[in-house]
């Protein structure tokens, strides 16, 4: 029998023998946001049982470990250590990583092998709530620090822009809203809001729209103060408008029975929320919520390790609806997902319905998918970033004659600190994305779900497919879309991608290309809101 000391160690995995053999007990005590650092008290015990186990202990953030200095040790010898500690860990170094970046114990030994596990927030978790440390505001950079405590008790860092529900005005308003809301039980309202309550293109302006010409009463959409001005609302439609961050927007929140939209409830308020609130209305009070998809998910598998919010049992309970495009969609739901049938609902998305595309659109569009990984470095210093350089190289392939035809519209969440760069010149000047693929006569992308919007409306798509191996390593999945399947040409170095361009800029779709499409998008009709509607009214949804 192999010696267990030969074994490969696995940073991740719980089931890897080092990690086998410790038992830790850990609760937070104290975070202080110095100058330059967080620093972290808390009470460690560290069981061991194996001798080959390091006793350098260390907290381990990303590729980063920061040692682990004991306060008072009350226990330290070959089999346990019980200690009083600090932990510090520069603001700068977060800066380099993901949003949400998990703590971890961790210890390797001579021969290269250890253990790594993550760490509880508190020995006794309370399961209302979800606990977090002071707020590092660098103002500078529009960005927020801070500890929390994750879903299951284990402990994050976090790094997002900064909140205005982190402001005490909105706490407060938060607060009465709330209570005026358990006044007003028994008012039903159905709320529908776009990507950060700040679009008003997509599918739940669709969706809400219809619902008024029904006849539907308490409907209202939730828009931010720009969305109102980039965005229009008909006449007729504006009256159940919101303003994003009003008090009645905190109050129709609270009532709301039935969440309509592109994205996840917390955009219905604001993305990576603090307020106690809000994590209660969401996590514990009843409601029902439809995700109407912001694009087709066939495209990164959901059994990816970065799509457990897309996965059933997370924020998709029984109380939840899925709109999806196709049997093959569905199945993808299912197979990956973990879905049950019936949570399906095969309609179409309803944005579909209103797919148009100018009969004179001449542009090319440049539209990849953003990279979690890359978030706040994209945000903070973007050309550093692969994602940048991505698009660099998929400018300079365009060739020099249908440069002036070229839009750039990298992913909304980091689009506006990329307005400063050199690309940044080839942004719309009102970044409207509806209208870039109204005008679109060909996208470059590399596998953004927009590809299935801009094919639907009758243009070229080209894929770029350079990067996809070390992409796919990264969200920890596979691409859905293959060879075989793929409904546009297939690129992987600007050569072949320059060739392309030229080939597809005054080409009609391919007839295989139309047909592997319409395997992933079943329907054409536009009548996708239609077909939805009647199947939340048999679900008892509406």
């Amino acid at each position: 029998m192999k010696n267990h000391i030969d074994r490969k160690f696995s940073k991740i995995s719980d089931d890897k023998y080092f990690n086998t053999k410790i038992g830790i007990r850990h609760t937070l005590l104290r975070i202080v946001n110095s100058e330059d650092d967080i620093t972290i008290f808390g009470f460690l015990i560290l069981r061991y049982n194996d001798s080959n186990i390091s006793k350098d202990i260390y907290f381990q953030l990303g590729k980063k470990q920061y040692p682990l200095n004991p306060i008072l040790s009350l226990v330290n010898n070959s089999r346990m250590k019980i200690c009083f500690y600090k932990v510090q860990i520069p603001y700068e170094d977060v800066l380099h990583m993901q949003v949400h970046n998990p703590l971890y114990l961790s210890s390797t030994n001579k021969k290269g092998f250890g253990f790594m596990r993550k760490l509880a927030f508190i020995l006794f978790p309370r399961r209302s709530l979800l606990l977090h440390g002071p707020i590092k505001k660098l103002r500078d950079l529009n960005t927020s620090i801070f500890l929390r405590q994750g879903r299951t008790n284990h402990i994050y860092i976090t790094a997002r822009e900064i909140n205005q529900t982190d402001e005490h005005i909105e706490q407060l308003k938060i607060f009465l809203a709330f209570v005026l809301s358990r006044l007003l039980f028994f008012k039903k309202v159905i709320l529908l809001y776009e990507k950060q309550c700040e679009k008003y293109e997509e599918s739940a302006s669709v969706v809400y729209e219809k619902l008024l010409d029904m006849g539907y009463r308490n409907v209202y959409f939730i828009l931010g103060k720009d969305g109102q001005s980039k965005y229009p609302v008909p006449e007729n439609y504006s009256k159940d408008i919101v303003r994003r961050f009003s008090f009645e927007h905190y109050l129709r929140f609270f009532q709301a029975k039935i969440f309509l939209s592109s994205e996840t409830p917390y955009h219905a308020v604001e993305l990576r929320t603090l307020s106690q609130f809000i994590h209660f209305k969401l996590r514990y009070m009843k409601y029902k919520y439809v995700f109407l998809q912001h694009g087709v998910m066939y495209m990164i598998s959901l059994d990816a390790e970065t799509r457990g919010t897309f996965r059933y049992g997370s924020i998709f309970k029984d109380n939840s609806r899925i709109v999806v495009s196709s049997k093959l969609e569905a199945k993808h739901f299912i197979e990956y997902g973990n879905f049950p049938r019936r949570n399906l609902l095969i309609s179409g998305l309803p944005k579909f319905d209103k797919n148009i595309r100018y009969d004179d659109a001449d542009k090319i569009v440049i539209m990849p998918t953003w990279r979690p990984w890359e978030f706040t470095d994209s945000r903070i210093r973007p050309e550093t970033t692969k994602y940048y350089k991505m698009i660099q190289e998929m400018f300079d392939a365009v060739p020099s004659e249908l440069k002036s035809k070229v839009v750039v519209l990298p992913h909304p969440l980091i689009i506006e600190t990329m307005k400063g760069t050199t690309i940044g010149q080839y942004f719309p000047k009102e970044l409207k994305y509806e209208e870039a693929l109204r005008s679109s006569r060909l996208l470059i992308t590399d596998y953004s779900s927009i590809a299935y919007d801009a094919f639907d409306r009758g243009s070229n798509v080209i894929f770029w497919w350079k990067e996809k191996d070390d992409c796919m390593k990264e969200y920890k999945g596979h691409l859905m879309l293959n060879k075989s399947n793929v409904f546009g040409d297939v690129v992987y170095n600007n050569e072949e991608l320059r060739k392309s361009i030229i080939h597809n800029y005054n080409s009609e779709q391919k007839a295989s290309y139309i047909e592997k499409f319409k395997k992933i998008v079943e329907f054409s009709d536009r009548k996708n809101t239609e077909r939805l509607i009647k199947m939340l009214k048999k679900d008892k949804f509406l």
